[in-house]
C-alpha cells in the first residue's frame, strides 16, 4: 500500500461539498456542530474508559475503525492552528519548559 498525503484542506473540501450535495448545510451551524463535537468527544472517550494508559493503544489498534467513524466533523485546519497560537500564548517556553503544570498555575 502507498502511503499518500492527504491534505486537511482538501479533506475540508470534500466533506463541504459533500454536506452540500446532501443538502445538509443548514444543520452545520456552530451550535450544531459545537454540540456535535461534545458528542463525538463522549463516544470516543468511551472507547477508552477503564482502560489503563498504556493499554489505551492497544485499544485502538482493536478498535481502530470503530474509534476512527468517531471523529467529529470539524475544521481540523482551522482549529489546530488556533489551539497551537493560544497554546503559545498561555505557555510560554520561558514558564513552562518541562513541566506538566496548568497555566493557570504558572
Amino acid at each position: 500500500m502507498t502511503n499518500k498525503i492527504i491534505i486537511i484542506e482538501d479533506l475540508k473540501r470534500s466533506m463541504k461539498s459533500f454536506i452540500k450535495e446532501q443538502g445538509r448545510s443548514q444543520f452545520h451551524s456552530l451550535k450544531n456542530s459545537a454540540m456535535a463535537l461534545a458528542v463525538e468527544a463522549a463516544k470516543l472517550m468511551e472507547h477508552f474508559a477503564w482502560v489503563d494508559s498504556k493499554k489505551s493503544v492497544v485499544e485502538l489498534e482493536k478498535n481502530r475503525e470503530a474509534i476512527e467513524q468517531e471523529l467529529p466533523d470539524i475544521d481540523l485546519s482551522q482549529a489546530l492552528k488556533k489551539k497551537k497560537k493560544l497554546n503559545q500564548e498561555k505557555y510560554s517556553i520561558e514558564k513552562c519548559k518541562g513541566r506538566s503544570t496548568n497555566y493557570t498555575d504558572l
